[in-house]
């Protein structure tokens, strides 16, 4: 499958999979996340980075107390496989292996810290950019009348914006800034390799 297609899927997979499962109720404290373009750190260790072995019983393993269920989802005709990590009835994270690695994840929760100190579901993008200028571009597929940005300081790492109504702009064409300064940070997206 083609990079672009790849990523796409992985981006699809990330806002496809939102819905809460059933957790366990006995779940350990995961309240120090950060992500960065190594991978996610918990308490400070790496945690996932590109050459963890993405499985069922590692990621149980690794993750001790969270609710991990695996899923599959299809683009371009082909199936992927995804994992989803829930702590309690709250969205962490959707992985996309990359045979038996880390392809991608996508971060849901304002537990994990991202580039910029910026927070899922909280942050807006003009408070991430207040200095810089990012790369953004339309989203796609799924993502359509979303607006995507490469984070502060990371070569890995895509932020995805989107507006609390849908825009009405032109489908594929990134809006002025003005339109989508305001606009929540819904999830982030790290790529195992440079975007």
């Amino acid at each position: 499958m083609p990079l672009k297609s790849l990523f796409y899927a992985a981006l699809i997979a990330c806002t496809v999979l939102t819905t809460p499962l059933n957790a366990d109720q006995n779940s350990h404290s995961y309240a120090s996340m950060e992500l960065t373009d190594r991978g996610l750190q918990v308490h400070g260790q790496d945690v996932l980075r590109s050459d963890s072995p993405i499985t069922q019983d590692w990621l149980q393993k690794a993750f001790t107390g969270l609710s991990i269920s695996k899923d599959q989802l299809w683009s371009e005709g082909e199936p992927y496989p995804v994992f989803v990590l829930l702590d309690k009835d709250e969205h962490l994270l959707t992985l996309t292996p990359d045979a038996d690695t880390l392809f991608s994840m996508a971060i849901f929760s304002d537990r994990i810290m991202l580039p910029g100190k910026a927070l899922a579901g909280k942050s807006r993008y003009k408070s991430i950019y207040q200095q810089s200028e990012p790369y953004c571009y339309p989203g796609e597929e799924e993502l359509s009348g979303s607006v995507l940005c490469k984070a502060p300081d990371s070569q890995q790492i895509v932020l995805v914006f989107q507006p609390e109504t849908p825009w009405a702009g032109p489908d594929g064409e990134l809006p002025p800034e003005q339109v989508f300064s305001n606009w929540v940070l819904d999830h982030a997206i790290w790529l195992n390799r440079d975007i």
